[in-house]
């Protein structure tokens, strides 16, 4: 008895630390993580060693491993209607790590007990330990089982190949980013400005600083080189978002320049150069366009999203400030047309960064955090696919981004955003322990789009007026 006792209580304090460990991936819990995945192999050893004994065993032993997997599955039926339980509870968060740690008590007791049954004792009493212990190396299968790629996954693969056009100019968007090919120095101008006015206020602030802001601009001169240089690509490319280390364009340059560009340009307005204004300001939206149209991951594309929303923003108060030539508004609203929203362009966005999901065992791990390096990251490698299976998450994923996509395309915006939250609700409310930690990986790592997609035809509407605008005082 005693012997029993000492199992249940370190398989229990191991099961808590277990879930602990995978969930958080905390690197001070080296000695926690050894210890659990140590009960988990252990686990599937006993299992496998159990089946090589019960087969020699005469008729009656089967008998009682006949009872042992009814029981086991009736400790199946149970734990599911356990989840279900928790599932309805308003605090069903905070019973993740007691149910899967109760699952992994459960699961290792039963072998532990299922091994020593049938070493040591005859009869019904051995058999039904090792029917349990059966069951639970079956049950063990099913978590382990993945699925096979979803027609979703091909799907949303087709939405990116058909708005890819090669990775040219993709180096020079990420000179400034701290990664292989870029890392070049950015100093934030001397003078301090805030740039958030609107109309009028905007124009006066703009004026009142004029001397700070073209002292800035001066210091700017080498990132407005390098923005000219991205001007002067027909195309700039995106590498695919598979990790986090993937080298994006830095916002915090493209901030400061896009904030000074505009404002030099609303000064020259203000001085009566509408037509100089103008041509200064399509000078930035250009970039913006093609920041989004070659771009593979939602970070670079809102980028050129809000390029885009306030160039046009300026091109209006331009309007308003300043006379602008017939010839150059023409110019300038057939510039805009051209950089309207095509079809498709919206669902590529939505599943720009799918990519990262369809990576293998590892590739999902390091994504997460895990260690990739040491032998505790194998091992967790190895073990965890009773805890995660790569293609059901990507299978998932996949499907969420392909409904999401059609939905944003057709701008049934309300529906794309009542399907994020039910898909955020069951990712992270819903206890299920198969495929537990994908969901747990989903629920953290899956973007919520829907603003994105609200962003992006609100731009479309201020395009369209504006192409408007331009288009009748053209006349």
């Amino acid at each position: 008895m005693f012997d029993l006792i000492v199992i249940g209580a370190l398989v229990l304090i191991g099961s808590l630390w277990f879930t602990a460990a995978f969930l958080s991936f905390e690197p001070d819990m080296d000695q926690v993580a050894w210890m659990s995945w140590g009960m988990i192999a252990a686990a599937v050893v006993f299992t496998l060693m159990m089946v090589a004994r019960v087969v020699r065993r005469p008729f009656w032993r089967r008998a009682g491993i006949v009872v042992g997997v009814a029981l086991g599955v009736i400790a199946g039926v149970w734990l599911r209607a356990a989840t279900l339980t928790v599932n309805r509870s308003d605090d069903a968060a905070e019973w993740h790590v007691g149910i899967i740690g109760a699952f992994a008590l459960l699961l290792f007791v039963t072998l532990c007990l299922g091994w020593r049954g049938t070493i040591r004792r005859g009869g019904w009493t051995g058999g039904v330990r090792a029917g349990l212990a059966l069951c639970a190396g079956a049950y063990l299968g099913y978590l382990a089982w993945d699925e096979t790629p979803a027609s979703s996954v091909a799907e949303n693969r087709a939405r990116m190949e058909a708005g890819r056009r090669g990775k040219a100019g993709y180096e020079l968007t990420i000179r400034y980013s701290p990664a292989p090919g870029g890392g070049a120095v950015f100093n934030e101008p001397s003078h301090q400005l805030k740039f958030n006015q609107r109309d009028k206020d905007r124009i006066a602030y703009l004026k009142e600083n004029r001397a700070r802001i073209e002292a800035n601009w001066a210091e700017l001169a080498e990132v407005r080189a390098w923005w000219d240089e991205m001007a002067a690509q027909p195309w700039l490319g995106d590498e695919e978002w598979i990790s986090p280390e993937t080298p994006i364009i830095r916002f915090r340059v493209v901030r400061t320049y896009v904030d000074h560009a505009l404002a030099m340009a609303l000064l020259r307005a203000a001085d009566g150069d509408g037509d100089g204004a103008f041509d200064d300001v399509l000078h930035v939206l250009t970039v913006g366009v093609r920041l989004q149209a070659g771009t593979e991951t939602l970070v670079r594309g809102m980028v050129g999203q809000v390029i885009q929303r306030q160039s046009m923003e300026a091109l209006e108060l331009v309007l308003e400030q300043s006379t602008v030539s017939p010839a150059v508004r023409s110019g300038a609203a057939d510039a805009i047309e051209a950089s309207k929203r095509k079809p498709g362009d919206l669902a590529r966005l939505m599943v720009c960064e799918v990519g990262v999901w369809s990576q293998e065992r590892a590739g999902l791990l390091r994504a997460a955090g895990a260690p990739t390096d040491s032998i505790r990251g194998a091992i967790q490698r190895w073990l965890s696919i009773f805890v995660l299976n790569p293609q059901a998450t990507a299978n998932r994923v996949n499907s969420h981004y392909a409904e999401l996509a059609e939905l944003v395309e057709k701008r049934e915006l309300q529906a794309a955003k009542e399907s994020g939250e039910r898909f955020h609700q069951e990712m992270s409310r819903v206890v299920r322990p198969k495929n537990f930690a994908g969901r747990k990986l989903m629920g953290m790592g899956v973007a919520q789009t829907t603003k994105i997609a609200e962003s992006f035809w609100k731009n479309e509407d201020l395009r369209e007026s504006l192409i408007a605008r331009l288009r009748e005082k053209a006349s």
